[in-house]
């Protein structure tokens, strides 16, 4: 059985390890105490939401949600913009478990949806798609870093 619980302080040690697996899989460096600085942070200033899926007492997975909004819909929204399972533990329902949890947030919070981007090779695409996302393939996505 999957449990879904709250990223807390009480949780930051698991946290930190798998939202630095989530960086290193996209390629970043081994930065476990910066990793936990950033989830410290967020925490502190409560400006995402984390979740943390268990199972039994081992932490196998996460996500974090950051707000924004949508003019078009006039609506709040929440970016999905980190989800990440253990290698040990995917195909396993985890993900599902978590992307759940994300659309039972936005429902109880009046949230007009869920975004997210990932890479045409990450795996995790076709459970986004059997999780009801829809790729929207007609817009351009572009990214400016600053100097």
């Amino acid at each position: 059985m999957i449990e879904i619980r709250q990223g807390s302080l009480g949780l930051i040690d698991q946290m930190s390890e798998l939202f630095n697996q989530y960086r290193i899989f996209y390629g970043q460096k081994n930065e476990l105490e910066k990793a936990k600085d950033f989830l410290l942070e967020r925490l502190k200033f409560q400006d995402s939401l984390i979740r943390l899926a268990f199972r039994q007492d081992t932490a196998v997975g996460f996500m974090q949600l950051y707000p924004c909004f949508s003019s078009v819909r006039l609506q709040p929204i929440y970016i999905l913009n980190d989800l990440f399972v253990h290698q040990n533990y995917r195909n396993n329902g985890v993900g599902s478990a978590l992307i759940n949890e994300a659309k039972s947030i936005c429902i109880s919070d009046n949230i007009a949806g869920l975004q997210l981007e990932t890479s045409n090779l990450n795996r995790a695409n076709e459970l986004y798609k059997k999780s009801g996302f829809s790729l929207i393939e007609d817009t351009n996505f572009y990214s400016w870093t600053a100097p």
